[in-house]
């Protein structure tokens, strides 16, 4: 049996944030992409294909709920946007909002986990 990791496109404006998030999730065993702007990631979702998205909270408030937004649209992926506060981004069924605290590795495996289910 062949396993195939899940791909990820993780999206940060900060470099430092970026490069430690690309190493988290690659640690955690995801194939990851990472990008510093969500146009970037725009095209890489338009020309490739992935599992899931990561969005960084240093986006703001306005610029996260369009991508996620387009995201949701155009894809229908699971997402996890990164919040700095209870007064950003929430989440929905397909889009998870998590506290810079908590557990991303966590939100992506059940995410990931519940859109296998619904695929079988």
């Amino acid at each position: 049996m062949i396993l195939v990791r899940s791909r990820i496109v993780s999206v940060s404006c900060n470099p430092r944030n970026l490069a430690a998030r690309h190493i988290l999730l690659e640690r955690a065993g995801f194939d990851v992409t990472s990008v510093a702007s969500t146009f970037d990631a725009l095209d890489l979702l338009a020309n490739h294909e992935f599992s899931a998205v990561v969005i960084g909270y240093e986006f703001s408030f306005t610029e996260k709920q369009l991508f996620a937004a387009d995201v949701s649209e155009r894809w229908n992926l699971p997402m996890v946007i990164l919040r700095s506060s209870d007064d950003d981004i929430s989440g929905d069924d397909a889009t998870e909002a998590t506290k810079r605290g908590e557990s991303l590795i966590s939100s992506l495996n059940s995410m990931l986990e519940e859109r296998l289910k619904r695929l079988a």
